[in-house]
């Protein structure tokens, strides 16, 4: 059975580039499955490690997006999954969801896993494919309620990672808080070193605050850190997050878009057992509760987070059950085993009997 996955830009802090890694990592303990990937840029080397051919075309970036382009894609396309033979399509994009749909007509499965919701603009389909993938649940009642697609051809599959098997322990000391994101508008970063700005010296003698990641907002976000004097590190790409996130106590997320799915990065930091403080982006209390899970503050709303700041830096043992809570669920939620069982058994359900 072969699958052809494909993607718009990889990148290091980047949720779908997580996704995938962790998708075709577990996916590669079914011998019987075949799996490529077609995406618009590579920037990150964190899937080279992963037994997967992957190929570059630029034809397949959304930012590169034109009639001329749309429609040379749909050709290397349709070339591509007849002479490797492909089964199924699995788009990870609207954009390449399209494109695939238009490529194969009705001679191939075409999947869509849905990372957001998008807002009510341009000229593509959203939903463009015979079967479609939700990571959350407010994700999979928008599928529902709108018919998009009966409900036998909507999978409910959250995205799975890998979590280590005992919470990490974390000293006590100088606290450390983390964020990161590609560096655009819409992540919110802007709040988190507004807030960060207004803290006591006091406060900021206990902690210390950090931001990965790069993006087209990162001059922005460096200027306003040296004009607040937040005082924020800005650590640039990371590979792998996994040493940053044992070392850090608290992940923050100030993202301010109404159209997230459910972001990778705060799973990945409960599963480092990291304190979760999340802006209340839509769809977020289906995992997270306040006070229990982390801590959710109103998005925009930088005097709030930093008052949660500073209460973390001054009484963070006070909340380390809190961040236990969350590992716990996180460890029983997204389970990797879990999701590529439910891809693969989506993908055999795809199969002529």
């Amino acid at each position: 059975m072969k699958v052809l996955l494909l993607a718009d830009s990889l990148g290091t802090v980047d949720g779908v580039t997580t996704h995938l890694y962790n998708l075709i990592k577990g996916l590669s303990v079914y011998n019987e499955l075949e799996l490529y990937l077609i995406c618009g840029e590579n920037n990150t080397d964190k899937l080279n490690p992963l037994n997967i051919e992957i190929i570059t075309d630029k034809l397949f970036l959304h930012k590169n997006r034109s009639y001329i382009n749309y429609l040379q894609a749909v050709s290397y396309l349709k070339k591509f999954t007849d002479n490797y033979k492909i089964d199924i399509i699995h788009s990870h994009t609207h954009y390449a969801a399209n494109i695939a749909k238009r490529a194969v007509k009705n001679d191939k499965v075409t999947i869509q896993t849905n990372h957001g919701l998008l807002k009510d603009e341009g000229r593509l389909k959203h939903f463009c494919a015979d079967k479609y993938v939700a990571i959350n649940e407010h994700i999979y009642e928008h599928l529902l309620q709108n018919n998009i697609a009966e409900k036998s051809n909507i999978y409910f599959i959250r995205c799975g990672i890998e979590v280590p098997e005992e919470p990490v322990k974390k000293n006590t000391g100088i606290i450390k808080f983390f964020a990161a994101s590609r560096l655009t508008q819409d992540k919110g970063l802007d709040i988190f070193i507004k807030a960060v700005s207004k803290l006591s010296r006091e406060d900021k003698a206990k902690a210390e605050f950090y931001i990965a990641g790069d993006g087209p907002e990162e001059l922005n976000l460096k200027n306003l850190n040296n004009d607040l004097k937040a005082g924020i590190v800005f650590a640039g790409k990371i590979e792998d997050m996994k040493n940053i996130l044992t070392d850090s106590h608290a992940f923050v997320f100030s993202g301010r878009s109404d159209t997230e799915g459910f972001p990778a990065s705060i799973t990945e930091a409960a599963a480092y057992n990291n304190l979760v403080i999340t802006s209340s982006f839509f769809g977020v209390d289906s995992v997270v509760k306040d006070k229990t899970d982390g801590f959710v503050f109103a998005m925009e709303d930088d005097n709030a987070l930093a008052n949660i700041l500073s209460d973390v830096i001054n009484n963070y043992t006070k909340y380390i059950f809190i961040a236990n809570n969350f590992y716990k669920k996180v460890k029983n939620m997204y389970d990797l085993k879990t999701m590529a069982e439910k891809h693969y058994n989506m993908y055999k359900g795809c199969q002529p009997e």
